[in-house]
């Protein structure tokens, strides 16, 4: 199905807000606009219609004035995954899942495990860790708990950028967006983002923890019957559940029989926490060193007087505009190049062009078909090919009018026919294209047999004239009469 015309809005709304088109597609942003489609749970057969664009932009609108942050290529994941399409509820982070009965699965393995003389062969350490890490992330609810804590996560980091952005408005107003404040700020609301975010993280890391200790102690409580089964028989004990729990971090106490924390991994969790301590503490300390480092950069600021001061910041500010503009302007020249180069190839036309450079792609191009002599038959025909797509008429030089007569003559075309297409093309100079198509056909009438001797002039004329249209050469230089020169 063909890509309906392009809505420029949302097209606009997405190159204001510093996405870039890549080349080879079919309408500016297709993939773009067709991947944040199906991203926004709109559907699945994205063709690039009026009303599908005005889907996306009413969404991305909305998303802009609920978080009060502008959407960028670098935060749009954040966006999309703050209001994910869920089919169901997902329950709430850090609420473990209710402790459920023995599964028949366990009870089908523990019995098919007894051999033949009833002794129980229980499931190893790593087949137990395995089945309860398989119960608790296979069950239905686990999906919607995970996009349940991205969802949060992305909350958090969204309202971080708008605190952040408010924050450097405050600032900017004041007058101090040089000064160690404004760092400072940006810097406490950074750490409290990344805090919010570390806090989601660990509370889901609780869940999955709370949810693997049930499944164990299911599987376990399973194993732990049929070793009672055959301690009663008079059997010899497994100790393949022990090993299990120790795989899972957790051994059985033996003086009250309860589920406790193995040392091992009570170790390996201090271990973690001294890891996290001592990376706090580093933070802090090339915080403070960066504190210190801009308040001895703002007094050397001071000694130097207020005037110089506000020079500087004054420099600074025309750096910062003066770089911005050239980086826009150079993504403005690649895009408008691209557009231009494809719309000469035959690859695009002038509706498939953003509307923002249209008009600059064909200020370009017709300049381009007005002042360059294209070579060849299939130059010229290029040439005329460009011209009706602009819209617009073109002048055809000497050598680009022999090129493309001599192409219809060699083709057998009459000469009638051949002033008759002169008429139809958009071609300004077309008296003068009609006295070469005379020449030249007057000169191919009465060119001589190449294979006999004594040439007349008007068939050296036309010899020469052959070489001029077929390599292209400055005709000039060649030994041919003063009359029979075109």
């Amino acid at each position: 199905m063909a890509v309906q015309p392009t809505d420029p809005s949302i097209v606009n709304f997405l190159t204001s807000r510093g996405f870039q088109p890549t080349g080879g597609e079919r309408a500016p942003l297709f993939g773009q606009r067709k991947s944040i489609f199906e991203s926004l749970g709109l559907g699945t057969d994205f063709r690039g219609e009026s009303g599908q664009n005005t889907a996306i932009l009413n969404r991305l609108t909305q998303f802009e004035r609920d978080k009060g942050v502008q959407l960028s290529p670098t935060n749009l994941p954040d966006f999309l995954r703050a209001t994910p399409p869920t089919t169901g509820t997902a329950p709430p982070a850090g609420t473990p899942p209710a402790p459920s009965q023995v599964p028949n699965y366990l009870r089908s393995l523990a019995t098919q495990a007894i051999s033949q003389d009833q002794t129980p062969v229980l499931p190893s350490a790593d087949e137990t860790a395995k089945l309860a890490l398989e119960k608790f992330t296979g069950g239905a609810t686990f999906p919607l708990q995970v996009e349940s804590v991205e969802a949060e996560k992305s909350q958090v980091r969204l309202e971080g950028q708008q605190q952040a952005e408010k924050f450097i408005r405050n600032i900017a107003s004041r007058g101090l967006i040089f000064s160690g404040a404004k760092t400072q700020g940006v810097s406490d609301i950074e750490v409290d983002t990344l805090a919010k975010t570390l806090n989601v993280d660990r509370r889901f890391a609780m869940l999955i923890a709370t949810g693997l200790q049930n499944a164990a102690q299911d599987i376990v409580k399973q194993a732990q019957k049929e070793i009672e089964d055959s301690k009663k028989e008079g059997k010899e004990q497994r100790t393949e559940a022990r090993d299990a729990l120790k795989a899972l971090g957790y051994v059985i106490d033996p003086g009250t029989g309860t589920l406790i924390r193995s040392e091992e991994s009570l170790r390996k969790e201090q271990a973690d926490k001294l890891s996290i301590v001592r990376e706090e503490r580093l933070q802090e300390s090339e915080l403070f060193d960066r504190e210190i480092s801009l308040a001895n950069l703002e007094a050397r600021q001071a000694s130097l007087g207020l005037q110089a001061h506000s020079q500087s910041r004054l420099d600074a500010l025309a750096g910062l505009a003066f770089t911005k503009f050239e980086t826009d302007q150079a993504q403005h020249n690649a895009m408008v190049e691209g557009e231009l180069t494809n719309f000469l190839n035959g690859g695009i036309g002038l509706l498939d062009i953003s509307d923002s450079i249209r008009g600059e792609v064909t200020n370009y191009a017709t300049n381009f078909i007005k002042t360059t002599e294209f070579v060849g038959a299939d130059g010229v025909t290029k040439k005329l090919d460009v011209a009706k797509k602009l819209g617009t008429s073109v002048d055809f030089t000497d050598n680009e009018w022999r090129a493309a007569i001599y192409d219809n003559y060699v083709r057998g075309d009459a000469y009638d026919d051949v002033l008759n297409l002169i008429a139809t093309e958009p071609i300004a100079n077309k008296d003068r294209g009609k006295l070469i198509a005379s020449e030249i056909y007057q000169i191919g009438k009465g060119a001589p047999d190449s294979g006999k001797t004594g040439r007349s002039p008007l068939g050296l004329a036309f010899e020469g004239a052959k070489e001029v249209l077929s390599k292209n050469i400055d005709y000039s230089k060649l030994n041919i009469p003063s009359l029979f020169r075109f």
